[in-house]
């Protein structure tokens, strides 16, 4: 898994990304145990998951984000 390699750097206060595959509950807890946040990916090979955060989601305001097309890749 991922977290021995997070094991031995200071993650306090950062930002851990990862893609569909790391998104796991296990890694999640650490991350916050160790201080630090996460922002992880989420696909339909999660089904449970994705149906809870749309649910968190339907009532949501006008975006507050800018949507940037075609997607910058870098």
């Amino acid at each position: 898994m991922f977290i021995p390699l997070l094991d031995g750097s200071d993650i306090r206060g950062t930002e851990i990304t990862a893609d569909a595959l790391l998104t796991q509950r296990k890694l999640a807890s650490y991350v916050v145990s160790r201080e630090a946040h996460y922002d992880f990916t989420v696909q339909g090979s999660q089904p449970t998951l994705q149906a809870d955060l749309a649910l968190l989601f339907q009532n949501r305001q006008a975006p507050d984000q800018v949507l940037v097309s075609p997607p910058d890749h870098g």
